[in-house]
Parts: structure tokens; C-alpha cells; sequence
């Protein structure tokens, strides 16, 4: 969550007002799709449940978000394993592509527990609550790296209107475009394997994972920072992998015809290559520059 100021000392500062509006785009559109959950609670009302009830616990802080991500991890387990076998049970394939693993989950739960099964599915459907906590405190961060002249304003208010800017697009999405916003987040989620590969190495190779190559005192100041051009034109130049192993709504790549979706994968394989390439380069092109910087260190 806390990427989007660390990403200052790849991607400088205002290449990464750049990476950090993709990542709320991305951030933003998965909490309104999160939030919709068709059943038999009005679309409205259960939005609007869900998403004042992660306001609150994303008020609780850092610690708190990541106790309830333990908790629920073997759900999300349980969640990848349903999907996996949804498709050698005809009736679970037929709610897969009805209502996704949600609806996979209450096949098996109403189909067996009737009424019970009910009451379990609704406990399951509020766990949606935790993701969109997180998604609303992850908001509230990244919209100050896009726009800094907010990190006057408090986050809890950030929250708050954030909030109030998911309900009242998650309730007209519901209705007409939420396939539309899950094809999009479907293809902006393919950028974190090039964002974060390419911070990695970033971090591992040329910082050597010191923490004092990242001087706090330099975070906002745009000369001090790196360019960010080598991460940035690696950012640019990584989507043709990963255009040609996407498959999405929208595109399907030559290579996913043959062998399925590889557009993450092949983010995370090409980045470290243009990445290293591009930032040698530069360097080199720069030496008085990438002297005076390990020396820094």
C-alpha cells in the first residue's frame, strides 16, 4: 500500500504520479466491482452496506487490515480451489459462468443446506468487507502520490470521500457497465507485474537492499529524486509482452490462443531484462550523475 512513495526513488516524482494513477484506477474500479453482490438484499442497500462498513474498519489502521487478511487467507484459498474444480461439475460450471466463485460457493451451500446454506452464504458475502477496506485505505494513500498538494488533507477524510465516490458509482455500475469495469481492472491488473519486478530489482540489484539509498529527506524533492525514464520506458515497452499472452474480454493475445493467459507472466520475465538494460544505459550515458548517487550510498 505504501508503494506509491517508495516508487518516488524509481520512478521519480512525476513519472510516479503516472504508475500511481494506473494502481488507484486498478484499486478504485476492483473496490466497485467488489461491492456488488446481486442477491436477495436490494443491489443499493448492499452496496451501501459494504462499503460504510469497510470506511470503519479501514479507520482502524495498518495492523488491523492485516490481521483480517490472515484470517481470511483460507478463504481465499478455498475460493482459487472452488474455481479450479468448478469446471469438471456441470452445475458448478454453470454457476461459474453465471455468477463467478460467489455464486459457485452458494451452489454448493443452498443446494445442500437450504436455508442454513442461506445464512452462511450472507456471513461469506460480508468477508468482501475486508477487501474493500483495503482497497479504500490503499485509495486514500495513493490518491495523495497522484495528486501531492492533497498530503494537506487528512486521510480520514480522503476515506470518507472516498467512500462516497464508490457508492455512487459501484450503485449505477451495478445496473449497466460493472462487466465493463471488470474487463478494465482485468487488464490494468497486469501492470503490477511489471511495477513491481521492475522495483525489485530496483531494490535487490543496484540499491543492494539498503534502506539508506532511499534518504527521506529527498521523497518531494524532484531534483534530488531519480529520472524515472529507464522504469518508465520499461513500464511502456513491457505492455508488448504482454499484450501478445493477455486474455481478456477485450483482447486476446497470439500466444494465448496457443498456450492460455501468460500476460503476467511475461511482465514479470521481460521486466527485469528491460529494466536492467534501460537503467545501464542510462547510467552510463550519466556517470557523473550515477557516481555522485553511489557514493550517496
Amino acid at each position: 500500500m505504501r508503494q506509491w512513495g517508495q516508487f518516488r526513488y524509481l520512478y521519480g516524482r512525476y513519472f510516479n504520479q503516472v504508475i500511481s494513477f494506473v494502481g488507484l484506477l486498478g484499486t478504485a474500479i476492483f473496490g466497485i466491482v467488489a461491492s456488488v453482490n446481486p442477491g436477495t438484499l436490494s443491489i443499493e442497500g448492499g452496496i451501501a452496506i459494504i462499503l460504510l462498513i469497510a470506511c470503519f474498519i479501514g479507520f482502524m489502521g495498518y495492523r488491523v487490515l492485516h490481521g483480517f487478511g490472515v484470517i481470511f487467507s483460507p478463504l481465499m484459498i478455498l475460493g482459487a480451489a472452488l474455481g479450479g474444480a468448478a469446471l469438471m461439475i456441470p452445475t458448478w460450471a454453470t454457476a461459474l459462468e453465471r455468477g463467478g466463485t460467489g455464486a459457485v460457493v452458494g451452489e454448493i451451500l443452498i443446494s445442500r443446506l437450504g436455508g442454513f446454506g442461506r445464512f452462511v452464504l450472507t456471513i461469506l458475502a460480508l468477508t468482501v468487507v475486508i477487501t474493500s477496506a483495503r482497497d479504500i485505505y490503499n485509495i486514500s494513500l495513493a490518491v495523495q502520490a497522484v495528486v501531492p498538494y492533497l498530503e494537506r488533507v487528512h486521510r480520514a477524510i480522503l476515506a470518507l470521500i472516498t467512500t462516497g465516490v464508490l457508492i455512487g458509482v459501484a450503485i449505477p455500475a451495478s445496473k449497466s457497465f460493472i462487466s465493463s469495469l471488470s474487463a478494465l481492472v482485468s487488464n490494468l491488473s497486469y501492470t503490477s507485474g511489471t511495477t513491481l519486478t521492475t522495483f525489485l530489482i530496483e531494490w535487490l540489484w543496484f540499491r543492494r537492499a539498503n534502506p539508506d539509498s532511499m534518504d527521506p529527506a529527498i521523497w518531494d524533492d524532484d531534483k534530488a529524486l531519480p529520472s524515472g525514464i529507464p522504469a518508465i520506458a520499461t513500464f511502456v515497452i513491457g505492455w508488448g509482452p504482454i499484450v501478445c499472452g493477455m486474455d481478456t474480454v477485450w483482447l486476446r493475445g497470439p500466444l494465448a490462443d496457443i498456450v492460455g493467459d501468460l500476460g503476467w507472466e511475461l511482465a514479470i520475465i521481460t521486466a527485469p531484462l528491460l529494466s536492467t538494460s534501460l537503467c545501464e544505459l542510462w547510467r552510463s550515458n550519466n556517470v557523473a550523475d550515477f557516481d555522485k548517487f553511489m557514493a550517496d550510498m
